[in-house]
């Protein structure tokens, strides 16, 4: 289907959302494609009062517009299709508490407008699971609710989640497996997922076997999620910008090189705060972990942390510049050195108050006695220009 008709087609749903249709009569519908429209729900002749019996109908490139109702399915998508529903919040797709809700396992999927909800609670069941190696999957303006997982991705590529709110899950919102690449998440509002004593509620980009390359967090609110707000591991060409990111339980980002290689992790122009526990010995805005000459933070607001604004254990060759740090509980910056070298690169960041002179960035290297003893040995860094005043960091998005 072409992006004109794609674009035509949201533009109805959009101004269709906005009024109480009830019943609707599709045959009055006028709606341009390159395929055939399928119809779900509503009333008019044909249509189908299942989402996958109109799947199994349908044709590669063809448009399936579902009105508002509560579907109680699980659903393969199977095609090359679009599915639209007819508004969000009303459009609602339930999977009776088991399974996966939605899996795709074909490429080139367009999908929006939809509630998916209630999935199983096992550690493979999500609202949605794109199986492994698809391409250009785009998940729009969905909500994601009371499942385990939101959405996975498993080795897949050039796909995206867009404005899009994920909430209420029990386990990490998003999660991008195995290899994959170029994929956006934007504009998305991710809040209260993960649960004690479970999983972390946060983003997860994790290659596993191979690194993931190429993914970009932008534009959203990252808040109240259980651990951490994003983790990133075994990944290279990471870009995190412009997101909000609040009140996660230990960590607003964790940076993991520990289980394997990282490379080009670029966190710029984010607002971090109100992240971690004061009684938690590691918890942080951003926590940078064994990361070796590969991670950029920059321009940045780090600031009002329960504990750290920064900490990094294990690690050195990273560069820390043009941020405000400042107002965080215990250290605005902190660095634990396991092995040599100690040093990170500190450049013009703003300390809270007015430095004429280097600003000694503190650290320690800690030795085990035993699994319950130890002492510190002292090390320092410098930030040798820091900034004299706060930092107007204009570009950060003002996201909600």
């Amino acid at each position: 289907m072409s992006k004109r008709t794609i674009a035509i087609t949201v533009a109805i749903l959009c101004i269709c959302s906005g009024f109480t249709i009830s019943p609707v009569d599709s045959s009055n519908l006028n709606i341009s494609y390159d395929g055939n429209t399928l119809y779900v729900g509503g009333s008019g002749p044909g249509n189908y009062s299942k989402i996958q019996d109109a799947i199994d109908n349908a044709s590669e490139e063809d448009t399936i517009f579902v009105y508002s109702g509560v579907y109680q399915e699980h659903i393969d998508v199977n095609k090359e299709i679009n599915l639209i529903g007819e508004a969000r919040e009303k459009t609602i797709i339930d999977g009776g508490g088991t399974g996966n809700v939605l899996i795709f396992t074909s490429s080139s999927v367009t999908m929006t407008g939809f509630t998916i909800q209630n999935s199983g609670q096992g550690a493979w069941d999500h609202g949605i699971n794109v199986w492994d190696n698809h391409k250009d999957v785009r998940i729009s303006d969905c909500i994601l609710t009371g499942n385990s997982g939101g959405i996975q991705f498993n080795a897949d590529s050039d796909s995206s989640i867009k404005n899009c709110r994920i909430h209420n899950n029990s386990a990490n919102n998003i999660i991008v497996y195995l290899a994959s690449s170029n994929i956006t998440i934007e504009n998305c509002i991710i809040d209260q997922n993960g649960e004690d004593g479970g999983y972390s509620g946060g983003i997860c980009i994790d290659g596993i076997t191979e690194q993931c390359s190429n993914i970009r967090i932008t534009g959203c609110s990252i808040h109240h999620n259980h651990y951490d707000g994003i983790s990133i591991s075994k990944s290279k060409n990471i870009e995190i910008d412009h997101n909000r990111i609040y009140g996660s339980t230990y960590f607003g980002m964790v940076i993991n090189g520990v289980p394997g290689p990282l490379s080009n992790i670029t966190i710029h122009d984010n607002t971090v705060t109100e992240n971690g526990d004061r009684q938690f010995f590691f918890s942080a805005g951003i926590y940078l972990q064994k990361c070796l000459n590969c991670v950029t933070v920059k321009n940045n607001n780090l600031e009002s942390n329960n504990r750290d604004g920064i900490l990094l254990r294990g690690s050195s060759g990273n560069t820390i510049s043009g941020n405000n740090i400042m107002g965080n509980a215990r250290f605005n910056a902190f660095f634990e050195g396991m092995t040599l070298p100690f040093r990170n690169y500190w450049e013009g960041n703003y300390w809270g108050r007015t430095h004429l002179l280097p600003k000694p960035i503190l650290g320690a290297k800690v030795i085990w006695l035993t699994n319950h003893t130890w002492f510190p040995i002292p090390l320092i860094n410098f930030d040798w220009h820091p900034a004299k005043s706060h930092i107007s960091n204009d570009r950060i998005m003002n996201v909600r």
